[in-house]
């Protein structure tokens, strides 16, 4: 009969475990998943204060939809940190949690999510597009420069750009993937033309859609929109952000693609974007 002590028993403790390397590449494993810009948590133990043969550094996988690779031998420790692995992936934290393994016994386990970059779409290679993609890259997003012009969207004038799209604003359905976590700038001066893209990127999964100009304008695009029978539900309106960019009095086109891009910011990061001095939270909260 196994007598338990804390929520582990005494089999377990005594039976070791094998070091990620031996078990499986760790490493080739995650260099895979960033290749593919699949979200994944690695879990590697910090700290042992434990009666169970734990290796400083053992690592375990955790992908979003609950997959694992790696164990650490224990069946109770291997499922809590699967399921704050996953809760702290979707809410792109890391954290280090320690586990009670008896009384007076803890095995910590830093969880570190491992995102992709969200991607920066850019609808529209006019030259004021040129900081937006600039800042974009240097802000961590993976930009998308998309245009029907050769001559104007090309690596030559766009060298930091992730990926150029040439292709017709008809085809933008088949040339250019969007998800849940895409967000989307639309600016090809062109009031028809961008009236065509928003069909399209409003009734995507887009996380943003920014539309450069004033509001009048934006205005007069939606009620042509709703004549031509494309109602927007409150989570597609929720995501569209007309007049784009933060008020800061932006004029040049550096100042608009700061603006743009730091609104984007704050969406990504659930931000408010307004006066730090102004807030009586602290600016990096505690999970």
């Amino acid at each position: 009969m196994q007598r338990c002590r804390g929520s582990f028993c005494r089999a377990s403790r005594v039976k070791g475990v094998r070091s990620s390397a031996e078990s499986f590449n760790v490493y080739d494993l995650l260099k895979r998943a960033i290749t593919a810009e699949t979200p994944l948590a690695v879990a590697n133990v910090v700290a042992n204060n434990s009666g169970i043969r734990l290796a400083l550094g053992t690592k375990v996988l955790v992908f979003l939809d609950g997959r694992t690779e790696g164990s650490f031998g224990v069946k109770e420790l291997d499922e809590p940190v699967r399921r704050d692995a996953v809760a702290l992936l979707a809410r792109e934290k890391s954290r280090t949690i320690a586990y009670k393994t008896g009384p007076e016994e803890i095995v910590e386990v830093y969880i570190e999510s491992i995102l992709p970059p969200p991607p920066l779409v850019i609808i529209g290679a006019d030259p004021d597009a040129v900081p937006v993609v600039k800042f974009g890259k240097q802000l961590g997003f993976k930009v998308v420069l998309v245009d029907h012009r050769a001559g104007f969207a090309n690596s030559a004038r766009y060298p930091e750009a992730d990926q150029i799209i040439v292709c017709q604003m008809e085809e933008l359905a088949s040339s250019l993937k969007i998800n849940s976590q895409t967000f989307v700038l639309v600016k090809t001066h062109n009031y028809m033309r961008d009236k065509d893209i928003l069909k399209f990127v409003l009734k995507s999964p887009a996380r943003y859609v920014g539309q450069l100009g004033p509001k009048a304008r934006m205005d007069d695009l939606l009620t042509d929109l709703s004549k031509e029978g494309v109602g927007l539900s409150s989570a597609e309106e929720a995501k569209l952000y007309a007049p784009t960019g933060l008020d800061i009095g932006a004029e040049s086109p550096e100042q608009i693609a700061l603006s743009v891009l730091a609104e984007m910011l704050a969406v990504k990061n659930g931000r408010l974007g307004s006066f730090l001095r102004e807030q009586s939270a602290a600016i990096h909260p505690r999970d």
